[in-house]
């Protein structure tokens, strides 16, 4: 395929991958960089989860019947709608069905029931199908709870603007929001023993992260996190890993340098449409990084002058400079930073974060990309030819940036 597309090997910085043994074998065969995907791993822990208490998965059994009698009956769905805008006064919300290949489809299912419990009880009151207890929609409350950082971080990694340098920082922000629900005094030794497990899962998935060059370099030299989330030892091991890699990019040509990234005026556009307000997890993120700021090192002593000769003295000022700047806002764009500060006093470090900041955090936009292939060729398109289905899907998924390129 590589050959195909004529893409060198040695241009190939990294491969992001489903968990499926036969890619982890592929990329092992092949001899390729690779990492998996984010967002596939983050759902195998939400199933974990969801599978770790019996009473839990009797409850989530219990919510998916009442689910499925209304989406294969159109009748119940009409007198559902009726109750809640006759005797409700409410708007008429349909029940959303669970869907195992679908991410985050049982949170949205329960959340559904909760915003129209009134009028699920009203219909299960004259109509002969499970019906909940107050103590069971109490604990549906609390899972609804203890899912929703899982499908605002979800959410968030697969947006097309996701970088992989946000996932050590989200992964941390997820583990502190599952500490603090469980630290809470309405969370009973059930829900704790959940969060734990669940706690337990993250560690296992996601424990070798910063130690993952891909992951680590991307996040330190993201200007929205940078040290943050280190160590003092990851920090220097880090700092030596990008000093390495200087040799390579010293020689990056600066107009290469200057095309950083996404063009910097389309993704301009796209900040302005992205939401003002931030979700619960980036706030949570936001007051994280906020912490503590005035620990961090601001001694300007050490600034000194570096004689030009020594390359490693050199880098090593210039990261201790780079690490001195304030952090920019956790919605700003890195790369539009990066575009402004780069070409002046942080050049080869430019180099090195055009490398590694593009890099997606999940295999989202190819689940996507085959998603919209099964659309494309169905019953009544048999006969389509490859080459023209390649380029419909081609338009469908760059209809935004011919849009912006136009405008």
């Amino acid at each position: 395929m590589l050959m195909e597309w004529g893409i060198i090997k040695e241009k190939i910085h990294c491969f992001v991958r489903d968990s499926g043994s036969n890619m982890i074998r592929a990329m092992k065969l092949g001899d390729l960089p690779d990492v998996s995907c984010t967002v596939h791993q983050l759902q195998m822990c939400v199933r974990t989860l969801l599978d770790s208490d019996e009473e839990t998965k009797a409850l989530l059994s219990k919510c998916k019947k009442i689910s499925t009698h209304f989406n294969h009956s159109q009748i119940a769905q009409t007198e559902l709608h009726k109750i809640q805008k006759e005797q409700l006064n409410q708007e008429c919300l349909s029940v959303k069905q669970d869907c195992s290949t679908r991410w985050n489809s049982s949170f949205h299912m329960l959340e559904r029931m909760i915003k129209i419990q009134d009028s699920l009880c009203l219909y299960a009151c004259k109509h002969n199908i499970s019906q909940l207890s107050p103590e069971e929609w109490l604990q549906l409350k609390k899972i609804v709870t203890i899912l929703q950082p899982f499908e605002e971080i979800t959410r968030n990694m697969s947006d097309n603007n996701a970088s992989i340098s946000s996932v050590i920082p989200l992964i941390h922000t997820l583990k502190y929001t599952l500490q603090t629900e469980a630290s809470k005094q309405d969370t009973n030794e059930k829900f704790n023993s959940i969060i734990k497990c669940t706690v337990d899962q993250l560690n296992s998935k996601f424990g070798d992260l910063q130690t993952n060059n891909f992951f680590a370099i991307a996040t330190y030299l993201d200007p929205r996190y940078k040290t943050k989330f280190f160590n003092e030892v990851v920090k220097e091991n880090i700092e030596t890993e990008i000093m390495s890699l200087f040799d390579a990019v010293a020689d990056t040509s600066k107009n290469e340098a200057d095309n950083i990234g996404a063009p910097v005026e389309k993704r301009a556009r796209m900040e302005l449409k992205a939401e003002a307000s931030h979700s619960n997890v980036q706030t949570v993120l936001s007051n994280i990084l906020l912490s503590s700021d005035s620990d961090e090192d601001d001694d300007d002593t050490t600034s000194g002058r570096y004689a030009v000769f020594d390359k490693f003295v050199v880098m090593k000022g210039m990261l201790n400079e780079y690490n001195k700047e304030k952090r920019i806002s956790i919605s700003d764009d890195p790369l539009l930073w990066w575009k402004v500060n780069g070409n002046t006093k942080f050049q080869p470090l430019q180099s090195i974060a055009r490398q590694y900041l593009p890099c997606p955090p999940g295999s989202v936009a190819s689940e996507q990309l085959f998603s919209g292939a099964g659309l494309i060729y169905d019953s009544l398109r048999n006969t389509l030819d490859g080459d023209k289905a390649s380029k419909l899907l081609f338009i469908k998924y760059n209809t935004l940036l011919l849009e912006s390129i136009l405008i």
